[in-house]
């Protein structure tokens, strides 16, 4: 593939990102009909983003929790939360953050996507 094909290529996915994010951001059910998919597609993107953020905080609060011992129960695997940080980084490297992350991107984000279609959905059908 020539530099030309791949610059094109995403030239258009910028392009086509840009446009999906201006159509979202403009979404008026009285204009787009409720059975619109921009509360859908909006609910998954919202669930990606904050999930990309806040998973690495909850890895170590899990951790937290599950604190294994060692051989004896006098010797804990963390002693503490930078202790968890350290050993997370050094042992696991960057990628250690995300230990499970597909899994909780399988479990979040149909529900997020439906919970957001179907709230937009009845805010507008709904009499009240």
């Amino acid at each position: 593939m020539s530099i030309s094909k791949m610059l094109l290529g995403k030239l258009l996915l910028k392009k086509f990102i840009a446009d999906l994010i201006v159509s979202l951001c403009s979404y008026n059910p009285k204009n787009d009909g409720v059975q619109s998919m921009k509360p859908l597609i909006s609910g998954v993107l919202s669930k990606i983003i904050s999930l990309t953020v806040m998973y690495p905080a909850t890895l170590v609060r899990t951790r937290i929790q599950q604190n294994q011992y060692l051989e004896s129960t006098e010797m804990p695997k963390y002693v503490n939360l930078l202790d968890i940080i350290g050993k997370t980084w050094k042992l696991e490297g960057p990628r250690g953050f995300y230990k499970g992350y597909s899994a909780c991107m399988l479990r979040t984000l149909p529900s997020s996507a439906i919970f957001w279609f179907f709230f937009e959905f009845f805010k507008e059908t709904l009499p009240f």
